[in-house]
């Protein structure tokens, strides 16, 4: 499974034409958001939400607001830091996350990132026909079963 991304006022798999484009490499779809305020970089790496701040920003926290409007995480940042990440894993809920950054209890800068699944059945077929790309079973057992990649 792979994490497809598309940043702030979008549809999956659309950018708006605004918005400045990630990079995209076989294992992730990820698309970075426009620079709001000090928050130079939002972006999909992996499985994780990489928030990068610029180094002079008064940023003291960066919390992330799941697409449900619940706080997903909050993360200090450190004297010196300038990155912090959440990890999502495999089973995020599809949707707008919004990242609040803050100094005190005042919100210093907000952005957001649309993540939706990008999945494709590349190829699928009936165990006892192939054999070959059954997991090691007994025989018995590839007649009743079948594998999708």
């Amino acid at each position: 499974r792979t994490l497809g991304a598309t940043a702030l006022v979008s549809v999956a798999g659309c950018l708006d034409g605004n918005r400045n484009s990630g990079t995209t490499t076989p294992d992730q779809t990820s698309a970075t958001t426009e620079r709001a305020g000090p928050l130079s970089r939002i972006a999909v790496e992996g499985q994780a939400i990489v928030v990068e701040v610029d180094a002079d920003a008064p940023v003291e926290q960066v919390n992330l607001i799941q697409p449900n409007g619940e706080l997903f995480g909050k993360r200090g940042l450190a004297a010196g830091a300038r990155q912090v990440s959440f990890e999502i894993g495999t089973a995020y809920e599809p949707g707008e996350y919004r990242v609040v950054a803050l100094d005190g209890d005042e919100t210093v800068a907000e952005g957001s990132l649309s993540i939706q699944p990008d999945l494709s059945i590349v190829e699928m077929g009936i165990g006892r026909n192939q054999p070959e790309e059954m997991w090691n079973s007994s025989g018995d057992e590839i007649a009743d079963e079948a594998f999708v990649t």
